[in-house]
């Protein structure tokens, strides 16, 4: 759809990190989608925690973001639409 916003992440640190081999040909895919379309925006993870780096958190949950990060995740891709919209 011509004109419809596109926003997408980069995965969790800690987790990529983990499995480079298979998470860097995705990261590099998303980011070439963002750049190649319109109305498009990659959303950096920058300090943002997983669940095993979570403080009471899920110790073997290394490929998602905990509740503190979701948040500011979720902050952060509104700021990203409100930037491309």
């Amino acid at each position: 759809m011509p004109g419809l916003p596109f926003i997408a992440g980069n995965l969790v640190e800690q987790w990529r990190l983990l499995d480079e081999a298979h998470s860097a040909p995705v990261i590099t895919a998303t980011r070439a989608v963002c750049a190649s379309i319109g109305k498009s925006a990659f959303v950096g993870i920058d300090g943002l925690k997983s669940n095993a780096q979570a403080p009471g958190g899920n110790k073997d949950d290394t490929i998602h973001f905990s509740r503190e990060a979701l948040y500011e995740l979720g902050l952060r891709y509104f700021e990203a639409y409100l930037s491309v919209k």
